[in-house]
């Protein structure tokens, strides 16, 4: 059975958004989501005034982003870094970071900032990291590699990387790009 829930004031919803920033990296839209739900259960459970706890989430919102605590121009940019990382093509993060509620402007930064680093293609090396991830490509055992080729692009297409981009991390040699 459920523990039924405290009814929301401003300070108690202040205490629930640090207490959930402290432990995860969230981007406004998330943070809202999080408050919105707690908000509800009180309204239903509670009674509490919808409109004065609509107002309470927009000033905690509002004070967590003067404060520094929620940022999502840093939040996308963190984020984009990890999935590139990860092995994931740039239209890929892109619909990652928007899925997660980000504004366009902030998906745009995170993504100029991925093109403008020191890697030089930076979809090319994700599919390169990718492939010596998955172990497929240039690091698959040279015998095995031509019955493979359609698989390995079908593999890097589903990860976002264009065709060209594909056919260009196949097609490289694994002690070059190490």
């Amino acid at each position: 059975m459920r523990k039924p829930a405290r009814p929301v004031t401003r300070p108690r919803l202040e205490r629930i958004a640090l207490a959930y920033l402290e432990r995860f990296p969230a981007p406004t839209s998330r943070l809202r989501q999080v408050l919105s739900r707690r908000i509800d259960r009180s309204v239903r459970e509670h009674g509490t005034d919808p409109a004065e706890a609509a107002v309470w989430l927009e000033e905690v919102v509002s004070l967590c982003r003067r404060l520094g605590y929620i940022d999502d121009d840093r939040f996308a940019e963190a984020r984009a870094a990890r999935l590139q990382r990860s092995g994931l093509g740039l239209g890929a993060i892109r619909q990652r970071l928007s899925a997660l509620g980000l504004p366009g402007e902030s998906v745009d930064g995170a993504l100029a900032t991925l093109k403008n680093g020191e890697d030089g293609d930076p979809d090319l090396a994700a599919a390169l990291t990718y492939c010596r991830k998955r172990r497929i490509g240039p690091w698959r055992p040279e015998e095995e590699r031509a019955e493979n080729r359609d698989r390995d692009l079908a593999a890097l297409g589903r990860r976002g990387f264009s065709y060209d981009t594909a056919r260009r991390a196949l097609d490289s040699d694994p002690e070059e790009t190490a």
